[in-house]
């Protein structure tokens, strides 16, 4: 029987080595990327297979802006027991702290830092976290993208 015939979640599991045990970091013996995700084709749609079991354990779809992340640093890993949810700042830190973070973490040298590079105050009223969990000035945000308003050419002012 071709693979397309069988469910997901049998290739999934027989994709997995679990033979190290409950706490072992578990494999994925399937296709990989160059990082190293597993990856498999559900519905004719290559997904990575950490997040794919881990939708299917919490029940629901995660949000784009959310990663499965490898307290294990084992991209392969499938072992939810070695995974934790969190969005890109979360993922950065974990990575920072654990010293693998590529050209360093630049978080944490900006976390400290009260003011934007044109002097305006980090401030609830002047701050919005990006995607990646980064934080950006408000009253720079339509100077740099060449978008102004009368209430943000004040804030700039």
């Amino acid at each position: 029987m071709s693979n397309r015939y069988v469910d997901a979640y049998t290739r999934f599991v027989d994709n997995v080595d679990i033979s190290g045990g409950p706490n072992a970091c578990w494999p994925w013996k399937g296709h990989r990327t160059e990082k190293g995700y597993g990856v498999f084709q559900v519905g004719g749609k290559k997904v990575r297979a950490h997040r794919w079991f881990a939708e299917r354990i919490i029940g629901e779809e995660l949000e784009p802006d959310l990663f499965v992340c490898h307290t294990c640093d084992v991209t392969y890993c499938q072992n939810p027991r070695h995974w934790f949810i969190g969005d890109a700042l979360d993922n950065n830190r974990d990575k920072a702290a654990k010293g693998r973070h590529p050209g360093g973490y630049h978080g944490n040298q900006n976390e400290s830092k009260t003011h934007c590079l044109r002097g305006h105050a980090f401030n609830a009223e002047n701050t919005r976290i990006d995607r990646r969990g980064f934080r950006a000035c408000l009253a720079c945000d339509p100077i740099q993208h060449g978008r102004t308003t009368p209430a943000r050419k004040a804030l700039a002012a």
